[in-house]
């Protein structure tokens, strides 16, 4: 296709742009890999799942991630997740999730439901 167009501008006397060979920067499947790797989000998610599952209170449910290296600061308006030991840098808002079932008011009404909580050091190991 470049060759064509090249003809054409010399044909009418127009300059060619000569460009060294371009390269796509990462390919699509290059990308996903990517953010795979550092999709704090889709971990934070899981953890989450798991400990609405497990716990019975919210104080149980906070204990629980602390041993899953998710500290939870809902001491300000919004509940915030950070993953330690990470390269996360900045917190996590409940509520860009992307999911209504992972706001505090969800989850405090989702883990009240629960019957059977597990200890804190069964969580852990």
């Amino acid at each position: 296709m470049k060759e064509i167009s090249d003809k054409i501008s010399k044909a009418y006397g127009c300059k060619i742009i000569v460009r060294p060979e371009q390269k796509l920067g990462n390919s699509h499947k290059n990308y996903l890999v990517y953010l795979a790797q550092i999709s704090y989000r889709k971990e934070i998610k899981n953890k989450l799942e798991f400990l609405m599952n497990h716990s019975h209170t919210w104080e149980d449910f906070k204990e629980k991630a602390r041993a899953l290296n998710l500290k939870v600061d809902d001491t300000k308006k919004y509940t915030t997740y950070l993953l330690e030991g990470s390269e996360q840098t900045k917190k996590i808002r409940d509520r860009s999730l992307k999911n209504h079932k992972f706001l505090k008011g969800n989850l405090k009404e989702r883990i009240e439901k629960n019957t059977i909580g597990y200890s804190v050091c069964s969580i852990a190991s």
